[in-house]
């Protein structure tokens, strides 16, 4: 037993220094490490942030515009249903068919600019996106939903094993893809000249639209009302001022219409299962259904 203060003072030093070395060594190992994985997050984060937001902004003002096309040609609709300009079973010459085949091109365009930028994403980190790039993107999904998912049509009489009012979602997956030509949407013009597999390919969409109307037993004009309300949201969400419809506008098209939409509390559901249900531009538009 070591009796002498100073030997003992000597001592404890030691121990404590030789402590404070191995306690900073293991500190800064630490701090070093934990610091690593931070800055790589962070650097993660910041990348995929990036390249998400680059994906959209390429693609935005192509897509914008195509919803805006769409949109008006279901103002349209909404009006000259009736005339019946959109009948017609022979789609072997779309030249002949303007109404038709613009409302079909329409589609196909828009839903094309959404799979260009769904594809796009699929290597990037998503998860980490701002809550308005998420949004985004959640509404690309919907989007695509209300042409496939028989959820909207959850509680009616319909047979889903039959694609006749909604479409399996890998041929309309397959059907948007195979639209691009050249690393683009084609021009209207040269849709109309589309013949052999390429017309075979848009054939579902032309089938879906003929004769389409609200007196009808099938559901697919609900459908097309659900995309129409579905693009609304969206345009007024991301679009430009001018692209904006209004409540009191929505009111007037709900009310014009010539029988109530049967899918409206499905639509809202699937709203609500993408988290949708509460943006702003949403309730405004679920308000006025």
């Amino acid at each position: 037993m070591i009796t002498d203060p100073k030997i003992s003072a000597a001592l404890i030093s030691a121990a404590v220094s030789i402590l404070t070395v191995i306690l900073s060594f293991l500190l800064k190992a630490w701090f070093e490490r934990n610091f690593l994985i931070f800055k790589l997050d962070a650097e993660h984060r910041y990348d995929q942030k990036k390249k998400i937001k680059e994906v959209i902004a390429k693609n935005k003002t192509s897509l914008l515009d195509a919803a805006e096309s769409l949109n008006h040609r279901f103002w349209n609709f909404s009006v000259n249903y009736g005339k019946e300009w959109h009948t017609d079973n022979d789609f072997s010459d779309l030249s002949r068919h303007y109404y038709l085949a613009s409302f079909a091109y329409r589609i196909l365009s828009f839903f094309s600019w959404v799979r260009r930028i769904e594809t796009q994403m699929v290597f990037l980190d998503t998860t980490v996106a701002s809550s308005a790039d998420i949004n985004f993107m959640k509404f690309l999904r919907v989007l695509s939903q209300v042409m496939c998912d028989t959820m909207l049509f959850k509680g009616l009489d319909y047979d889903d094993f039959h694609a006749t009012d909604h479409f399996f979602k890998n041929d309309f997956n397959h059907m948007c893809e195979s639209f691009w030509k050249d690393e683009s949407v084609p021009s209207y013009a040269d849709f109309k000249e589309t013949s052999g597999e390429d017309l075979t390919q848009v054939q579902p969409m032309l089938a879906m639209l003929s004769g389409i109307g609200p007196h009808e037993k099938r559901l697919r004009w609900d459908r097309l009302q659900a995309l129409h309300y579905l693009l609304l949201m969206f345009l007024n969400s991301y679009g430009y001022d001018f692209q904006y419809t209004s409540p009191e506008k929505i009111k007037k098209l709900v009310s014009r219409s010539p029988r109530p939409n049967k899918t409206i509390s499905n639509l809202r559901d699937m709203l609500g299962e993408m988290f949708l249900a509460t943006h702003k531009e949403v309730k405004k538009v679920l308000d006025a259904l």
